[in-house]
């Protein structure tokens, strides 16, 4: 092992649900943070260098007082492109590599007015058009979806299964593992 960082805060827990290595060694990981009190969860994304020092750290909520969190992230060559999730919605927020938001995009949850908290931690996958697909789901229902470069929806797709993960095949089209009906 070469090195442990622990990340702490006053009156608050931090979940993490996704790593990733920056372009310059350091390392990027999203989640959410409870503070207490009250209860206040924000969604969060720091950066540690390649020894494990904070370098940056910062707070997102667009969806005050819901639950939000990142789910995943995609490294592009100019950014950080964030997948959040929360009961009613799912978000995409893009990044400078410091952390600063360039756009953010909401859209209602596909599944009706389920309220939607993913039982597994949905991923981002980039697919040949530099696009970017997403599969999540709970009890209720699943989705797919795709959007492009600037969080645009390019497709949304309700699932009646609950979805853990998908891959890009060959074709283009789209793998998705889960259970269903």
């Amino acid at each position: 092992m070469e090195w442990i960082s622990i990340i702490t805060g006053v009156n608050s827990n931090f979940y993490s649900y996704t790593v990733k290595q920056a372009p310059d060694s350091a390392y990027l990981i999203g989640g959410f943070a409870e503070n207490y009190p009250p209860y206040a969860p924000n969604a969060f994304l720091l950066k540690l260098s390649a020894t494990g020092d904070m370098v940056w750290s910062k707070k997102y909520n667009y969806t005050v007082p819901v639950f939000t969190y990142i789910n995943d992230m995609s490294i592009t060559a100019t950014g950080i492109i964030c997948y959040f999730n929360n009961p009613s919605s799912i978000g995409f927020v893009k990044t400078d590599f410091s952390g600063n938001v360039e756009w953010s995009r909401t859209y209602d949850n596909f599944c009706g007015n389920y309220n939607f908290i993913p039982e597994h931690t949905p991923k981002l996958h980039k697919t040949a058009d530099d696009h970017f697909a997403f599969a999540n789901g709970n009890d209720y229902c699943g989705r797919l979806g795709k959007i492009d470069t600037a969080g645009n929806m390019v497709f949304g797709r309700d699932l009646f299964q609950t979805s853990v993960d998908l891959t890009v095949t060959a074709d283009t089209g789209f793998f998705i593992a889960g259970t269903g009906p």
